[in-house]
């Protein structure tokens, strides 16, 4: 049990891949994990994407009989799902006879967290077939799948049946009734639920925002950039990366500016790659290549995404000889191309 309660303890607080060192630790004593050691060592796996350590866990699972337990189940589909490793958690599911809402759940969010939003969803239509009560949880998940692929009449009968079985007030699904028909671009809708919020916070607004920079609703975007602001809201990633694309779209090079020097006020310039290309992409689609060069140089860790968006914006502003140039500068510090990197070097 004290083994036990600090595994537990590394596991929620991190760091988990501490809780694995303290199970090698605990048998090297002599001391033979239980059924809550597993599950909170699976859990560890799954959280660090541990899969090789995670299918020993399974092999002496299955060899002391543990796997019928409804827990250790759960938690192995949990593990092999979060580390990508889908077929697997498909066939431990299905090896089971007993399984409730939460290895359902498990199975879900896994399918959903590696692009496979089509296949949560015929998890779900299984669901009901084997009349199995769903949670607040499984309605959140499948409305994240229907957003990713812009199922709206699937998430309009998942709303209906929220309303139905009152959970339309729970904490996570307005946010997620949002997302979805953002995504979808149901604005509309989307702002229907959003304006009946007593509360409309971070993820609420980033929701709205992202889905008007997806569909291109570019202008829309930065005025709810702008009421957020107004709103004394702080902004996240996301927040910074679509107002971002939208100023991209509409060429607006001096709302870029405004967002880059808050985006260095935040001290993410340097830090985040994904935000680092998307400063890159914007000035680059703007004319502004001096910026964007100074975003490429001052960024501490480069890798594939900075390189190709530098040479994208090299290629979208003519210089065609400073992209394959740069090419070269990237294979000789070892940088591997993708796609991206091969469309703009054959377009230059």
């Amino acid at each position: 049990m004290s083994w036990n309660a600090l595994i537990a303890g590394y596991v929620e607080h991190g760091p988990s891949i501490e809780a694995l060192h303290l199970l090698e630790k605990m048998q090297c004593e002599g001391m033979a994990p239980n059924t809550v050691t597993y599950v909170c060592c699976l859990k560890a796996c799954g959280n660090v994407g541990c899969i090789n350590m995670g299918r020993d866990l399974h092999s002496e699972i299955v060899r002391k009989q543990f796997e019928s337990n409804l827990y250790v189940c759960t938690i192995l589909v949990d593990m092999y799902a979060a580390c990508g490793f889908l077929i697997e958690a498909q066939e431990v599911f299905d090896k089971f006879q007993g399984r409730g809402v939460t290895s359902w759940n498990a199975l879900i969010v896994g399918y959903i967290e590696h692009g496979f939003a089509h296949k949560a969803l015929m998890c779900l239509d299984q669901m009901e077939v084997e009349n199995v009560s769903r949670t607040q949880i499984t309605y959140v998940s499948c409305l994240k799948a229907c957003g990713a692929i812009e199922a709206l009449d699937r998430g309009q009968r998942l709303h209906i049946d929220i309303v139905k079985e009152g959970l339309g007030e729970d904490d996570l699904i307005p946010s997620a009734l949002v997302d979805m028909y953002a995504k979808c671009g149901a604005f509309a809708e989307a702002l229907c639920i959003f304006d009946g919020l007593p509360v409309q916070d971070v993820v609420l607004w980033t929701s709205l925002i992202s889905g008007y920079s997806e569909h291109g609703h570019s202008v829309e975007a930065l005025e709810c950039l702008d009421q957020m602001q107004g709103e004394g809201i702080l902004l996240d990633t996301v927040v910074f990366m679509c107002s971002l694309n939208a100023c991209a779209n509409l060429g607006c090079i001096d709302k870029g500016q405004d967002i880059h020097f808050k985006v260095t006020g935040n001290g993410l310039e340097h830090s985040d790659v994904n935000l680092a290309n998307t400063l890159i992409d914007m000035y680059a689609r703007c004319g502004n290549l001096k910026h964007a060069k100074l975003v490429f140089e001052k960024m501490q860790t480069c890798n594939v995404m900075i390189w190709t968006a530098m040479i994208g914006g090299f290629v979208q502003c003519g210089q065609y000889r400073n992209a394959l140039k740069l090419f070269g500068d990237m294979q000789r510090e070892g940088w591997k191309p993708n796609d991206v990197t091969f469309v703009n070097i054959l377009s230059a």
